[in-house]
């Protein structure tokens, strides 16, 4: 085999790689940006529920404040 075929052959495997490359690189993208909206959803449910039950654990502290208050006059 000639210098110059096989410099082709390795030229044309190197653009063939590359390619291959890139496609996984996409598709690690899209799955990571699927990973990332699942996080994002999953936090915003979390301080939905958690923000819910914070303002129970409010309201239940202000009326035990007041019972308080009220025993002690």
């Amino acid at each position: 085999m000639t210098l110059r075929s096989k410099l082709s052959q390795l030229i044309n495997e190197s653009e063939k790689l590359r390619l291959e490359n890139e496609a996984l690189l996409d598709q690690l993208k899209a799955q990571a940006n699927g990973k990332t909206e699942n996080l994002v959803s999953r936090v915003d449910k979390n301080n939905t529920v958690s923000g819910s039950s914070k303002n129970v654990e409010h309201q239940l502290l202000n009326v035990s404040l007041r019972t308080d208050s009220v025993a002690a006059s």
